[in-house]
């Protein structure tokens, strides 16, 4: 019963943000990481700010010196070696088996542990910490994003299916770019973030700016006291439960109801929101 409430909850949330938001073009590929930085911006303490607005001042790249453009800059640089950065798989099965496999070595999880000494050291050079920020402000963003958490394994894929991407969907609609995988379709939100062009124009920043405003006041900070907790390991925990309750909810190789579209996005809105308002909290501790 529950379950079935909170669902609602969720759908009345959604329909009313689908109404706000209806006609704003953004992803959680580029467009939903820009939203999470606009959340936790609106949240920085002005000690914090000053501190984030000096390491972005002398940055050379357009597509990336504000804050919300930083949030894309780990995607925009990826390699073989970051890109373990960019989730924490924690190893599941839904057909009762135990799961066989386990996280090694580098993963979102380091990657944190790392980048936010480096932003906390005042003694760090400018370029470390600028490199670090940006980091930290997408890697927040991704481990609120269920499928970074986890990966399904099944008799089929025994080394799982990473993150999603080995689960086939059809795509919902004439969506461009068109999802062709579970996780692709959550990295868009389940439809509430399409692609937005970089650097941004006035318009598209103001359409990030007005995403990030509605979404805190649909989602105002007193609906998450768990915004206090700042370890990712945490974060992780709670992307395995709703992979567990929701994201796997649907057959593979189906196209998804407009039921679960619906659960999915207004589950990515809030989570984008919860991701913007633990970045700040995150951000604030580091830059006294």
């Amino acid at each position: 019963m529950g379950a079935i409430k909170t669902r609602r909850a969720m759908r009345v949330k959604l329909t009313i943000a689908t109404i706000c938001l209806a006609g704003v073009a953004g992803a959680w590929i580029d467009t939903g990481h820009m939203v999470v930085a606009a959340v936790a911006r609106d949240g920085l303490t002005s000690a914090a700010r000053a501190q984030i607005q000096a390491l972005l001042a002398e940055d050379p790249d357009p597509r990336t010196n504000t804050l919300a453009m930083s949030s894309c800059w780990a995607d925009d640089t990826k390699t073989r070696e970051t890109g373990l950065w960019h989730y924490h798989d924690i190893f599941f099965r839904t057909d009762g088996k135990p799961p066989l496999n386990k996280v090694e070595g580098e993963s979102a999880l380091t990657a944190m542990s790392r980048f936010t000494q480096v932003l906390g050291d005042r003694g760090a050079s400018v370029i470390a910490r600028r490199e670090a920020l940006k980091y930290i402000v997408h890697i927040v963003g991704d481990l609120h994003q269920p499928l970074h958490s986890v990966a399904r394994e099944t008799d089929a894929l025994p080394k799982g299916d990473r993150g999603g991407n080995d689960f086939k969907v059809i795509s919902p609609a004439e969506w461009e770019p068109a999802p062709r995988s579970l996780h692709f379709l959550w990295d868009m939100g389940a439809g509430a973030f399409m692609p937005t062009p970089r650097p941004l124009e006035p318009s598209g920043e103001s359409k990030i700016d007005g995403i990030a405003a509605e979404l805190r006041r649909i989602f105002p900070p007193g609906l998450f006291p768990q915004t206090a907790e700042l370890d990712p390991k945490k974060w992780t925990q709670e992307g395995l439960k709703l992979s567990q309750e929701l994201v796997y909810s649907l057959p593979e190789s189906s196209r998804p109801s407009q039921v679960y579209l619906s659960v999915a996005q207004a589950t990515s809105l809030r989570q984008a929101t919860l991701g913007g308002y633990r970045l700040a909290a995150l951000l604030n501790k580091l830059l006294r």
